[in-house]
Parts: C-alpha cells; structure tokens; sequence
C-alpha cells in the first residue's frame, strides 16, 4: 500500500510495508520512528505496540500500559482499546540491511516476506532471521 524505504547517507538501511488503509501512514510512521529514534531492532519495533487516531478517537492496543489509556481519557480523550497484535493495526513488514539481515513479518496477520534469496513466512510468534532457524519457524 505505501512501500517505505528508510535511507542512512543515501542508501537504503531498511524497508517497510503494511496494509490497513487510512491506518497505514501512522503504523508505518510508528516503526520508521522506533528504528530511527529509538535504536529498536526491525523486529522490536514491527512488534511494539500500535496507536491510531482517526477523528476524536484515539485507538490503542491493549498491551499499552492501563495508566496510559486511563491520562489519556482523564485528557479527554475517546480511547478505543483493541486486542493484543490486533490486525486493526495492519501486518507490517521490513526488511533491515544490516549484518545480520533480518526479513520481519509481524504477528498482526501471516505474511511472506522476501529475504536473503528465499520467501520466508511469518509465523504469527514474530519475525524470523535470515538463517536456518528461519526455516523452523515456517521459512521455505
């Protein structure tokens, strides 16, 4: 839906994906944001938990901390919590070119990501490095 590619001194570090229409741009934004600013690993920030605010109402996962969403109502603000891993949020995926590669298809929803010469599965238990391990969480 909206490819996104994540680019260190003018060459392409990391590369990202997710469907979930008008929520694409925050989860994409989300990931970009807890790579780059907070140092987390491909997988760390595919997994994090996802926010989206679309009008008044902000809508979280239910793996935010309790005290988050009872500031943000005391705030004013219409929260909607939403399951763990919920595929509200999309299914992300990236790929980080970084030794060692890591190809992530996140546990919102089984997909395929392409990396290091093979397809590689998402298992719904997160994402699976380029390696033999891989294979054993579902990797072809």
């Amino acid at each position: 839906m909206a490819p996104t590619l994540l680019l260190r001194k003018g060459k392409v570090v990391t590369t990202l994906d997710t469907p979930g229409g008008p929520r694409t741009i925050s989860a994409l934004a989300q990931i970009a944001v807890n790579v780059v600013g907070f140092g987390m690993s491909i997988d760390q920030a595919i997994e994090a938990p996802c926010f989206h605010c679309e009008g008044r109402t902000m809508y979280v996962e239910r793996r935010f901390h309790a005290a988050v969403v009872t500031e943000l109502r005391r705030r004013g603000h219409p929260v909607e919590v939403k399951g763990d891993y919920d595929v509200f949020f999309g299914g992300a995926q990236g790929v980080l070119d970084r030794l060692p590669a890591r190809a992530v298809a996140g546990r919102r929803r089984l997909a395929t990501v392409w990396g290091g010469g093979r397809i590689l599965m998402g298992s719904g238990a997160g994402g699976c490095q380029v390696s033999n391990s891989c294979r054993a969480q579902g990797g072809l």
